[in-house]
């Protein structure tokens, strides 16, 4: 867990500077890939022209120092300065970085986003595996489409709903806790995870104004042909409806606790209570992070991101 603790998944650098040339610089601990994960998603860094979003392709080469060439000459006014996101790897510790820009450039950085964050706990969906590079993994499109701070607390082959992470979380004071951890939790016994689980929400639940969204096992992407993960998934649904796992707790609204459940979809009473912001929350997961339904929601909602946007802006 310590060691995942210090992989860079969902932080990223903000900074503006008139250059079109910039260069990144840097050194990590870990593994530069894994057998089913490039370097450019397990160690590799990703930068976005913030205005518009737009990506910035840049030339790359990876050994004990790894280093990115950015060029950005259109869409840019010579000499005015232009913002920028960079995304740092998924699944490795930065021990080294250096942003560079020609001599004679401005440069400066972009002060942190404030107000309560969304914090994200789960497993290595949640962390970023497999996307190819860090901006396409799914926790970090949402803080794009947001533009909040999201705080990604997926932990490769872990997220089990342990005590001390639920502890962190409230310490962050957030507006919206994601609770995606049952993909982790199906070789749990039953009872374990549910008790687990009412913890977690009880204990979350005493921050003030927060909404908590219990995400349900999407299910194995080899449940369908393989006899024990499709039983185990399933077991996992059965337990938790039949057990009450979305009740909220005593003293709390039941809309303060959601749950977003395989296949369905939260229904109007709950985004009205989350309001545009939450609801465009929603939307972006059901994209990212159920497969079964991501063309049709693809097709249904990314045509209503910008008007939503507009919304979310003077929502919480």
């Amino acid at each position: 867990m310590w060691e995942l603790s210090c992989q860079s998944a969902g932080l990223s650098i903000r900074f503006k500077t008139n250059a079109q040339d910039i260069s990144v610089r840097y050194e990590v601990t870990q593994p530069l890939n894994m057998p089913h994960m490039p370097s450019t998603g397990v160690s590799g860094v990703d930068l976005y022209r913030y205005e518009d979003m737009a990506f910035c392709f840049g030339t790359y080469s990876f050994g004990d120092t790894i280093l990115y060439k950015y060029r950005v000459d259109r869409g840019v006014q010579v000499g005015k300065d232009t913002e920028y996101i960079l995304y740092l790897p998924l699944y490795n510790e930065v021990s080294h970085f250096e942003i560079g820009v020609p001599e004679g450039s401005s440069f400066s950085f972009v002060p942190a986003v404030k107000g309560c964050p969304i914090v994200l706990y789960g497993t290595s969906i949640a962390q970023g595996a497999c996307a190819s590079r860090p901006a396409m993994a799914w926790a970090n499109i949402v803080g794009r489409k947001l533009e909040r701070a999201l705080i990604n607390l997926g932990f490769s082959g872990n997220g089990k709903l342990e005590g001390e992470i639920r502890e962190l979380i409230c310490e962050q004071y957030p507006s919206i806790v994601i609770l995606d951890c049952m993909p982790n939790v199906v070789a749990i016994d039953s009872d374990e995870i549910i008790r687990r689980m009412k913890d977690a929400v009880h204990r979350i639940s005493k921050v003030p104004n927060v909404a908590i969204l219990v995400v349900e096992h999407a299910g194995n992407s080899n449940a369908l042909t393989h006899q024990a993960q499709g039983e185990r998934a399933e077991c996992t649904l059965q337990s938790s409806a039949a057990r009450g796992l979305f009740v909220a707790p005593e003293g709390r609204s039941e809309e303060s606790l959601l749950p977003l459940q395989r296949g369905a979809r939260l229904d109007s009473r709950c985004l009205d209570r989350l309001c545009a912001s939450f609801g465009l929350w929603y939307d972006a997961v059901c994209l990212c992070h159920d497969q079964e339904n991501q063309e049709h929601h693809r097709k249904e909602r990314v045509g209503g991101y910008n008007s939503t946007l507009c919304k979310a802006k003077n929502g919480i």
